[in-house]
C-alpha cells in the first residue's frame, strides 16, 4: 500500500512516521519549505501520541510544562485557576508548551528524505479504478492507493470532496508571537478575559514564551496592535512589546461547521482539512496528532483499504466535531463586548460551578 499525504504539517508528518513504523509506505508532499507559528499547546492527549510515534522525549526537551492556568481580568483580578498537572496524572502524560518549528523539526527528522517532497504543491487529484493521481502545480504527478487531503483549512482535496465554501469567520483577529524571556513561573500560563478581548502567555521552551491577544474586528479589517497592548495586564503586555514586530503574526479566526463526510473511495481528509476549529481550547495540533494514530490503526485492519477510511472517519468525527463547538463557544465567551454582560461572564466564571465544568471539559479532551 502507497498514501500520499497532501501536506507536511504536524498532521501530515504525523501520519507519515505513524504509518512507516507500521511498514506502510507514503510520501508527503508540501507545498511550502519553511515553517509559519509561533507556539502551540500539546496537552495530554497530543502527547500520548507523540509516545506512540517515538518523540516524545524531544517534545519534553523542547517546551515547556504546563502545570496550571491562571485566568484573569484584563485588569489583573483573579478569577479562576486550572490543576493541569493533576490532568496530566490522569492523562498518563503531561501537557507542554512547544515552538511550532520546533515541533516540526522534531517530526521532520523522522521522516526520510524519499517520503518528503518540497515545493510540491497539489493542485487536484483523480481517482482511477485501483489508485489515486495526485496531480502538481508544476505539472508531475504522483501515484498512490490512497490520498489524505492533511492541507489546512484551505484545503484542495476538501474542495474536490465537499465544494469550495469559504470557511466562517469567528468575529475576531488575533495577534501571536515567541519572544525572549522567563516571564511567569514555571510551569504557569496565564489567559486574560477582557471586553471584546483576550490573551495569553505561556512559557515555550528554555527562556521562551509564546504569547497571544485577540479583539473583535471585520475580517481582514486594518487593528493597530499596539493600541490595545495596555489594555491587557502584566506581563502580558510587557511580553508583547518585548517581542520583534517582525516576529508579530497576524490571523483572522476562522473555522468550519463539522461535516458530515471527510472522504469517498480512496481520499480521506485529516487535521484542519477535515476539522478546523478556533484556538481557543489549544486543541488544534492535539486533534491532528490524534487523527494521525486512528488513520494509522485503521489502515492496519485486516479489511478494504477504502473501509478502513470510512472507519477512521467514523470514529473521528463525534470527537473533533464536539471539539469544534467547544471551542467557538468558548470563543464566544472569551470575546464578549457587551459591558453590561462583561461583568457577569467574570462572575460566573469564578463560581465552583463554572470550574467545575471547565474541569470535566478539559478531562474529556485529554483523559477520556
Amino acid at each position: 500500500m502507497r498514501v500520499l499525504i497532501i501536506g507536511g504539517g504536524v498532521g501530515g508528518l504525523a501520519a507519515s512516521i505513524g504509518l512507516a513504523r507500521h511498514g506502510i509506505e507514503s510520501v508527503v508532499f508540501e507545498q511550502g519549505e519553511s515553517e509559519t507559528g509561533a507556539g502551540l499547546s500539546l496537552w495530554s492527549n497530543a502527547m500520548r501520541v507523540l509516545r506512540w510515534l517515538g518523540v516524545e522525549r524531544e517534545a519534553l526537551a523542547a517546551g515547556s510544562l504546563i502545570e496550571r492556568t491562571v485566568t484573569v481580568t484584563c485588569g489583573g483580578r483573579p478569577i479562576a485557576e486550572m490543576d493541569i498537572a493533576g490532568l496530566g496524572r490522569e492523562a498518563g502524560a503531561p501537557s507542554i508548551c512547544i515552538a511550532r518549528a520546533e515541533l516540526r523539526k522534531i517530526l521532520l527528522h523522522r521522516i526520510s528524505l524519499d517520503r518528503l517532497k518540497t515545493s510540491a504543491r497539489c493542485v487536484s487529484y483523480a481517482v482511477r479504478e485501483h489508485s489515486v493521481i495526485a496531480h502538481m502545480a508544476d505539472g508531475s504527478t504522483a501515484k498512490g492507493d490512497l490520498l489524505v487531503g492533511a492541507d489546512g483549512i484551505h484545503s484542495i482535496a476538501r474542495a474536490k470532496l465537499l465544494g469550495s465554501a469559504e470557511p466562517r469567520y469567528a468575529g475576531y483577529t488575533c495577534w501571536r508571537g515567541l519572544v525572549t524571556g522567563d516571564w511567569l513561573k514555571a510551569g504557569t500560563a496565564m489567559v486574560a478575559m477582557g471586553r471584546g478581548t483576550h490573551a495569553g502567555l505561556f512559557p515555550c521552551g528554555s527562556h521562551q514564551a509564546y504569547w497571544f491577544g485577540t479583539v473583535n474586528a471585520p475580517a481582514r479589517a486594518t487593528v493597530d496592535l499596539s493600541s490595545l497592548i495596555d489594555s491587557w495586564p502584566e506581563p502580558i503586555a510587557a511580553a508583547i512589546r518585548a517581542t520583534s514586530p517582525g516576529e508579530i503574526l497576524r490571523n483572522d479566526i476562522f473555522d468550519r461547521a463539522p461535516a458530515a463526510v471527510w472522504g469517498q473511495g480512496p481520499v480521506t481528509l485529516l487535521g484542519d482539512a477535515a476539522h478546523p476549529a478556533t484556538p481557543n481550547l489549544g486543541q488544534g495540533a492535539c486533534q491532528a496528532l490524534e487523527d494521525a494514530k486512528v488513520l494509522t490503526e485503521c489502515l492496519l485492519e485486516n479489511r478494504p483499504a477504502g473501509e478502513s477510511l470510512r472507519a477512521y472517519e467514523r470514529l473521528r468525527m463525534p470527537r473533533t466535531a464536539m471539539v469544534t463547538r467547544e471551542a467557538r463557544n468558548l470563543g464566544r465567551l472569551l470575546q464578549i463586548e457587551n459591558p453590561i454582560v462583561m461583568p457577569l461572564r467574570d462572575m460566573a466564571a469564578r463560581t465552583t460551578l463554572a470550574q467545575r465544568m471547565a474541569m470535566q471539559l478539559f478531562r474529556r479532551m485529554l483523559v477520556d
